[in-house]
């Protein structure tokens, strides 16, 4: 009996010892490289949380407590052993199971998540009407990816000042998110000041001493050593978390010991923990962000488009220091990489922060530059006011290149390319442009930065469809491919017109 039929005849966890999840980590590992070579999918960053999402399920009662995901593309091992693991090999295909946190699919997914920036919010509105309905259940927030930043990340995290109880934060600091040098004594203080005798003693203290000087004074001496300790960092607890880090992410017993402390306190804690992504395959680890998803049998994806866009903005760029381009997170899928190693200034990477992204452009272009989005249609949605409002209202020379758009397969429903189209189409100024291929994208782009209004140029992924050329009087009126006298079909984009 392997050990994950184990776990489902066990209905968890709970009698395994540490060398038996040791071992389970490795065959989930096995598991996901197999899955993620022969269907495709997010491999590094599932390797990285093996082993917290495996402690996560061996202290917690899942579903009863709630398990939530940012990104998402950190779901694999939770799936497996949620009793999903036998159709494990299904994922990403059509009736199969998702690649991301679905509500649809099982109890055990609390939220459907694709976008980052969800989690924390989601999870305090767990725990704002667990406590309205006076339940009780513990809720886990797992972020990671950068997505710790997110704009939606940060107002979860600054507003309101009283946090939820019972509420925790898990950071996966995996090299793309945030670090910082902790020594063994700051994890003690942090360890011992989430203890319920501490908490009960802070209480005896107000209790007794109530706003005397007597309170102040101690409290003023705690924050003094606790602020050299951290070196400064003390605006979590300003925030209402009790912060705890860092915890070593692949040692079993360092993560249940310090999981079951977070568990027996009610106090809203932020666990800092740090993996290694790729964890425990050597081409993951050594390059991580190529490894970060992956397509079937780990083949180099082939991007038409995306590659072109590199291109043509690194010979337009040449010429012109007004042109840059911005991107939120995805140099290398929007086929920046090109723009990155030839012109590093003319490229703004703002992380996982669409909104920003589009505003940042929008006050370029006030100012002279020519910016040129770079952003999949799946997560510029996310920027729609200010595509609308800083943007197109006020008539600014912004070019957005919308990569992925139209139906983009295997990663569901959160990622499909779908709505650009119709939302971009509605706004005033803005002029949308569909390539067929590469090499109309090639001769759209500098057209687009000629026009010094809204414009925005959306094509998918994959490789160019071959489609012949028509009749096309110029680059922004439809190409007619054949003629005929009874029925009329419009097709945008390379793909519609293939089928």
């Amino acid at each position: 009996m392997s050990l994950l039929e184990r776990v489902y005849q066990e209905g968890g966890l709970k009698k395994f010892n540490i060398k038996e999840l040791e071992l389970l980590a490795e065959e989930i590992r096995a598991k996901i490289v197999g899955g993620a070579y022969n269907n495709g999918g997010h491999l590094a960053s599932n390797l990285g949380v093996i082993e917290l999402t495996i402690a996560i399920h061996y202290v917690f009662d899942i579903p009863t407590d709630k398990l939530l995901f940012d990104v998402g593309h950190q779901c694999y091992t939770h799936k497996i052993l949620s009793g999903r693991g036998e159709n494990f090999e299904t994922i990403r295909k059509e009736g199969g199971l998702s690649g991301f946190p679905s509500i649809e699919e099982s109890p055990s997914d609390a939220f459907s998540s694709g976008h980052a920036g969800t989690a924390i919010g989601a999870g305090m509105g767990y725990c704002y009407a667990r406590d309205r309905l006076k339940q009780n259940y513990k809720v886990i927030s797992v972020v990671g990816d950068a997505s710790f930043f997110n704009g939606l990340s940060t107002e979860a995290m600054s507003v309101p000042y009283e946090k939820p109880k019972n509420f925790l934060v898990i950071l996966n600091d995996n090299g793309m998110s945030i670090s910082k040098n902790t020594g063994g004594l700051y994890k003690t203080i942090s360890k011992a000041t989430t203890k319920s005798k501490y908490q009960k003693f802070k209480k005896g203290l107000k209790r007794v001493f109530k706003n005397s000087f007597v309170t102040k004074f101690l409290n003023a001496v705690r924050n003094f050593f606790k602020k050299i300790i951290r070196h400064g960092d003390s605006f979590l607890d300003n925030l209402g978390f009790k912060y705890i880090g860092v915890v070593d992410g692949h040692d079993f017993k360092e993560l249940i010991s310090t999981l079951e402390l977070v568990k027996k306190s009610t106090v809203p804690v932020l666990l800092h923990v740090e993996t290694c992504k790729g964890k425990g395959h050597k081409n993951a680890e050594a390059e991580a962000q190529k490894f970060h998803g992956v397509s079937k049998h780990f083949a180099k994806s082939e991007n038409s488009c995306s590659e072109e866009l590199g291109k043509s903005l690194d010979r337009l760029m040449d010429s012109d220091n007004k042109i840059v381009a911005i991107t939120a997170a995805m140099t290398d899928g929007t086929g920046l990489s090109v723009v990155a190693e030839k012109h590093p200034s003319a490229l703004y990477d703002v992380g996982i922060c669409e909104e920003y992204a589009v505003t940042l452009a929008a006050g370029m272009a006030l100012a002279g530059i020519k910016p040129v989005v770079c952003i999949y249609s799946t997560f510029l949605q996310r920027a729609y006011d200010q595509i609308l409002h800083d943007v197109c209202l006020q008539n600014l020379g912004v070019v957005f290149c919308v990569d992925r758009a139209g139906f983009v397969g295997a990663d569901g429903a959160t990622h499909q390319g779908l709505f650009d189209l119709s939302y971009l189409s509605s706004m005033p100024n803005m002029t949308v442009l569909a390539p067929k291929n590469s090499a109309e994208l090639k001769k759209m782009l500098p057209y687009a930065l000629s026009l010094n209004s809204p414009v925005a140029i959306r094509y998918p992924n994959g490789k160019d469809a071959e489609i012949p050329n028509g009749k096309q009087e110029n680059l922004t009126s439809f190409e007619q491919l054949t003629e005929g006298n009874e029925v009329s079909i419009l097709a945008v984009g390379g793909r519609l017109i293939k089928e």
